[in-house]
């Protein structure tokens, strides 16, 4: 008995599902319309795939930019340890734009006031309408 006959249905996966990924990677790699089929052949499809679900998948599984957290924040260290301590937070939606500094001279000054004013922008940032 020949060994196709015991996998019954299955065949059809075994068999035409990598003669039909090779057809397509052959294709891919002969066509002039998109680069990345041609490096990628198979890989780029799953791309598009995924492009094609990102709203998805953003909605119910990743966080936006900003969501969370509306505001980026910086801090600049001096070289040395002397000099001015800073921290920029800011925030962009649109045509606004917002910006906290904190500026401290020493080290010790700049520590001591870095949760408040992290506490400072949190509270401003609930208060934001975006």
């Amino acid at each position: 008995m020949h060994p196709v006959y015991f996998l019954g249905r299955f065949h059809v996966l075994v068999l035409h599902l990598p003669i039909a990924l090779v057809l397509i990677g052959l294709y891919d790699l002969v066509q002039q319309h998109h680069s990345i089929l041609r490096n990628y052949p198979l890989s780029a499809h799953m791309r598009f795939i995924f492009e094609a679900i990102r709203p998805e998948l953003r909605q119910y599984f990743f966080e936006g930019d900003k969501d969370g957290t509306p505001f980026s924040l910086y801090a600049f260290a001096p070289s040395g340890g002397t000099g001015n301590w800073k921290t920029v937070a800011y925030s962009e939606e649109g045509d606004t734009f917002l910006a906290f500094t904190l500026s401290a001279r020493s080290r010790a000054a700049y520590e001591s006031n870095m949760p408040v004013f992290v506490g400072l922008v949190q509270k401003y940032a609930k208060d934001i309408p975006w």
